[in-house]
């Protein structure tokens, strides 16, 4: 269900030149591991043909959590996606659907098990005492095993 809204989404945004070309995260054919070789390419071709070139690296990897998920929605909706396709509980029902996940050790790591939640691999510290913990990327559960 997931990829069916995911490539609806793409294909809706594609359409309508919402994303560009020059995207590579989360585009079918290319990836984060893509972006850095086409700008290499590019800013080499600027200096090879003598054009100057100046370069600005802009940190936003906590960016999206500050975002106001309703002011998101609207703009999304804005360009022409339905209410179906954006649907701002979609990432916190996914979220109540998963039961919490049993584990062995008190040090696990999380990586949002793919789909919509997918996101790099973090390591949790479970709690000592409640023996639980909680992704703060994808708001799955952890719990530990008790060992007799």
């Amino acid at each position: 269900m997931e990829q069916v809204r995911k490539e609806s989404i793409l294909n809706h945004l594609k359409e309508g030149k919402v994303i560009r070309n020059s995207q590579h995260g989360f585009t079918k054919g290319k990836s984060c591991l893509t972006n850095p070789i086409a700008f290499y390419d590019e800013i080499t071709g600027s200096v090879d043909e003598g054009k100057a070139v100046d370069v600005l690296f802009l940190d936003f990897s906590k960016a999206f959590d500050t975002v106001s998920h309703s002011v998101l929605a609207s703009k999304l909706k804005k360009y022409g996606l339905d209410e179906w396709t954006v649907n701002e509980t979609f990432a916190i029902d996914l979220i109540a659907e998963q039961p919490v996940n049993k584990v062995e050790s008190r040090v696990i790591s999380c990586d949002g098990g793919g789909g919509a939640l997918g996101h790099p691999k973090v390591y949790i510290n479970l709690d000592k005492d409640t023996k639980t913990g909680t992704c703060g990327y994808c708001g799955l559960q952890f719990k530990q095993k008790h060992h007799h």
